[in-house]
């Protein structure tokens, strides 16, 4: 079965995953029935017939493996464990794999090792010929005992001699092994009763005596392998890249082959997993055990089990190999109906395939131990587990459980009073509804507190970022942060994401989400804190629903009230804002404005942003549903920008219908017709499906819901993953039942006509962000009035006064500028040195030369060459339309670039750059092109060049 639908599988109680089994046909009725009434374990009547002096039965906990793929087939691994992270690690270890097609496994044939130890021979030698010229007889002998054993194409195979050597080796004494198929049975009490039968035998072809007969738990014929190759990317974390991870587990194994205290902790976490199967399918983990140690020694030094390089195409590439000798069939695993549950579960062809599941189910818990070892610890995960079992022993309500995990890691004491006192804080802080802005203070208090809901988007998604209006609105689910006072720098801790680490400000971070916390710290001007942050998001990561922008909001909001900051809502939406690029690059600013205002909005992103409020006429009865692929937005804002490179004319068509759609979805909820909105919802979705940000698993989800008569469905955010919405007529529960029932999470809500905030006056568009008015002129440079960013580059533009820099080094080079992804205007295109626009009051020479320095760190003084008029569009988003004036100067000065306004720079001899401007005109900007048409040969220009004639 796809086990992938059984993800998010330890969200659920106990009867929910029971339910959910059977539906998925993993368990049978009958077995359903037994788990609910607890009769699936053994009874002391039974385990009295098992052992002797029985008094009861001793309880584990059985879970499930979950993710696994082995030789392109999907597995639920039955697992019997009392440590809390065993289940967990294995079954994300899984889930890294899957993308790169799981796990290949072989075995050898199950072949047991029966050995017999003959001594007093007076030849020893002699003795071992006359053994082995004896083999058939012996082997006919031992299979009189078991002939249904032969008849299943099992048996005695052969005999093996050797004489011991070595210091303190007996003289008189033959090993005489016999090499037995136990088919799919564990085989020791049939091997065992087979060296019983030959021994007499033995000792009359020999003239010894035996003085051993009994099983070996090494049975290295006997051989179970597993291979897994693992893509880099998915190995991340902790601000480590997937290569640094990959080679730190590369490292940690070479150290395990070498020393022998590592080796044997490695290896006990191979085993963790291993035994954990064995126990649940009633296999005898002790000589499993035992013959896996004693192969890691095989060759005198004790080493790894298993072996981790790096492949030929860079990904993370593991193996290993050990002897299991497992059974599926006896009467000992029959007799337990435990047993007998977990055998029904992986439904096996033959004890091979088990040995084979048990391979990659020890590499799987291998990898998972060696990635947590080299980047966040293992005792990280291990505190998180044990967290949840005092939270749930504390009384701890379902819908409260994993805030108070969270918060228990955090504080770093997991003890039952504590999550008691946890708990009955959250209960009081429940009653009280958190305010949508935050709160401020006088003075800091000990600890300041703060939330931030999640977003959904409702029209719009991508389609943004190319001038597109977009609808969203504020979700159920928050994000929590706390500020409180720490001893030195700044302490971040987000449990639920991996994250503690402490840093002093001003540090060059890996990570992301720390690099936003110090960019908050930095927009808000607290330069020397000494503060511990603490983040514990409801809001589900990587799904499009605003779990960054939220923790953006939150955080920004409890520092202001931790150091009594007056900031409104404006203020902390723009610090929320820089937070977002950081974290994702290419940012609209919907996320962190909708859940700054905590309404639902009409929203544009431009020069400035805008918005409006989003009027709604009747309750919108809402149901999100999470696939099990998580959405990372910045690689699918840049597969839509690459294809929109591609072929700008068709992807300017679908934004330019998105925006159309935008409209008449606005359109129908102020009006409250459902009916138009899940019509256009629908329409919506088939052109994000034409932007190629789609799943299988998405329209899957979608599928389910209209199937259940919703009136639209469509992905939402960034897709390539993440989430789906669907509007519903009236009732919520039958598509969220119908998404449930397949193994998706959902989130239920309803947008209600006063969910609308009057922030705003009208429906226009309102600035969001205070408008920087430029200075519009005539042709002849005479002003003729002020407007905003927005409208002067808005449709066609707005005549508006301008300049442009030009700076030369000292060898006659021209220095070049990629413009900036978050410019709305030519993003990405090679550009002149500097150019921008005076400010109400300025004289252009005067802010060309601030710009200069603002921009590139330099203060070279400049010359004024012409000014020349032009304008130019850039698909739907806007034109320039400028009076330019032209400067250019000189200097060596060493460059020191604004990264939110340039992306990268680069000095160029101006050959070069009219051949590149001739092959490649399409990477350059249209004023660019203009300018240096003009400007290349004039003689200021020509003078700074190298052996240039003085200009007369």
């Amino acid at each position: 079965m796809e086990n992938q639908t059984l993800a998010r599988f330890y969200h659920k109680t106990i009867p929910e995953r029971i339910d959910l089994l059977e539906h998925k046909a993993v368990i049978t009725s009958q077995h359903a029935e037994s788990l609910r009434r607890g009769h699936n374990v053994l009874n002391p009547e039974q385990a009295d017939r098992m052992v002797e002096n029985a008094i009861g039965v001793f309880g584990l906990p059985l879970g499930l493996g979950l993710h696994f793929r082995i030789n392109g087939q999907e597995w639920v691994v039955p697992m019997a464990v009392e440590e809390p992270s065993i289940i967990a690690a294995v079954s994300a270890a899984a889930k890294l794999a899957r993308p790169s097609g799981g796990f290949e496994t072989s075995s050898d044939d199950p072949v047991a090792i029966g050995q017999i130890v003959i001594e007093g021979l007076t030849d020893p030698a002699a003795a071992r010929e006359t053994v082995m010229a004896a083999r058939k007889k012996i082997c006919r002998l031992a299979n009189s005992l078991h002939t249904r054993l032969v008849a299943r194409g099992g048996g005695a195979r052969d005999v093996e001699t050797s004489i011991p050597r070595g210091d303190g080796a007996p003289d008189d004494t033959l090993l005489v092994h016999l090499l037995v198929d136990t088919r799919d049975a564990m085989g020791a009490n049939l091997v065992n009763s087979m060296c019983e039968a030959v021994a007499p035998e033995l000792e009359g072809i020999t003239g010894g005596r035996v003085l051993l007969r009994i099983i070996s738990n090494l049975n290295d014929r006997s051989l179970a392998r597993a291979r897994v190759a693992i893509d880099i990317e998915a190995l991340a974390r902790n601000g480590l890249t997937g290569a640094e991870v990959r080679d730190r587990i590369v490292a940690a194994d070479r150290f395990a082959a070498i020393d022998p205290h590592r080796a044997a902790t490695h290896n006990k976490g191979i085993l963790n997993g291993i035994d954990a199967v064995a126990i649940a399918t009633g296999n005898d983990w002790r000589a499993i055990e035992a013959g896996a140690h004693a192969y890691a020694a095989r060759d005198g030094n004790y080493r790894a089990l298993t072996r981790w390089r790096v492949g030929h195409t860079g990904q993370l590439v593991g193996s290993i190999e050990l002897p299991l000798n497992v059974g599926i069939v006896g009467g000992s695993l029959e007799s337990n109906p435990a047993v007998r549950l977990g055998l029904d579960i992986l439904d096996l062809r033959s004890a091979r395939e088990l040995s084979e599941i048990m391979a990659a189910v020890g590499l799987a818990q291998n990898l998972a131990a060696l990635r947590a070892l080299v980047t966040e610890g293992i005792q990280k995960g291990h505190m998180r587990l044990h967290a949840r079992s005092v939270a749930q022993t504390a009384g701890a309500e379902p819908g409260m459980t994993a805030e108070v995990v969270d918060r228990l890691v955090a504080s770093n004491t997991i003890k039952v009073w504590k999550a008691r006192e946890i708990i009955e804080a959250l209960k009081n802080a429940r009653q009280t509804k958190p305010s949508a802005a935050g709160t401020g203070g006088k003075t800091a208090p000990a600890r300041s507190t703060a939330s931030a809901h999640g977003k959904v988007i409702l029209l719009g998604e991508h389609a943004v970022l190319y001038g597109s209006q977009a609808l969203a609105a504020p979700i159920p689910l928050a994000v929590h942060a706390s500020v409180q006072r720490g001893r030195s720098g700044v302490r971040l801790r987000v449990p639920r994401w991996g994250i503690d680490s402490a840093w002093e400000t001003g540090h060059l971070h890996r990570d992301s989400v720390l690099r936003a916390v110090d960019t908050i710290l930095c927009k808000m001007g607290i330069s020397k804190p000494a503060i511990e942050i603490d983040i514990f998001p409801q809001v589900p990561q990587a799904m499009g629903l605003g779990s960054s922008a939220a923790a953006a909001v939150a955080v920004t909001r409890a520092l202001a009230a931790y150091y009594a900051l007056k900031l409104d809502t404006d203020g902390i939406n723009r610090i929320a804002f820089e937070a977002e690029r950081v974290i994702h690059g290419q940012s609209s600013g919907i996320d962190n404005t909708v859940i700054s205002y905590a309404t639902p909005l009409v929203f544009r992103a431009g020069l400035p942003m805008s918005m409006a409020p989003l009027r709604v006429g009747r309750n919108l009865p809402l149901v999100v549903g999470l696939s099990r692929e998580g959405s990372l937005t910045a690689p699918m804002v840049e597969r839509v920008r690459k294809g929109w490179q591609r072929n700008r004319k068709a992807y300017e068509s679908l934004f330019r219908r998105i925006d159309r759609q935008v409209a008449e979805a606005r359109a129908a909820i102020r009006q409250g017709d459902l009916e138009i909105l899940g019509q256009t919802m629908n329409a919506n979705h088939q052109l994000l499906r034409a932007l190629d940000v789609s799943t299988p698993e998405l329209e899957a989800m979608i599928g389910v819901a209209r199937k259940h008569d919703a009136l639209g469905a469509k992905l939402t955010g960034g897709g390539g993953g993440g989430a789906m919405i669907a509007l519903c007529d009236h009732d919520t529960s039958a598509i969220a039942g119908a998404l449930n029932a397949q193994g998706w999470q959902t989130l239920a809500f309803t947008v209600n006509p006063n969910d609308a905030a009057d922030r705003f006056e009208d429906e226009a568009l309102e600035e969001l962000s205070p408008s920087e008015k430029l200075i519009t002129v005539d042709d002849d440079d005479q002003e003729t009035g002020q407007c905003t960013r927005a409208e002067c580059h808005a449709g066609d533009g707005i005549r508006h006064r301008a300049f442009s820099i030009f700076i030369f080094d000292r060898a006659g080079r021209v220095l070049l500028q990629q413009r900036s992804t978050q410019k709305q205007l030519w993003p990405l295109f090679w550009s002149n040195s500097c150019c921008s626009h005076p400010r109400v009051g300025d004289t252009t020479a005067a802010a060309a030369q601030r710009r200069l320095t603002e921009e590139l760190g330099i203060d070279a003084p400049l010359t004024h060459i012409y000014k020349f008029a032009y304008q130019a569009r850039y698909d739907q988003t806007g034109s320039e339309n400028e009076l330019c004036s032209v400067f250019i100067g000189q200097t060596d000065q060493e460059i020191q670039p604004d990264p939110d306004e340039i992306n990268a720079w680069r000095y160029i001899a101006p050959a070069d750059l009219d051949a590149e401007i001739a092959a490649t005109p399409e990477r350059f900007t249209p004023w660019l092109k203009m300018e240096w048409k003009r400007l290349r040969h004039h003689p200021l220009v020509q003078a700074m060049q190298p052996d240039a004639a003085p200009v007369r």
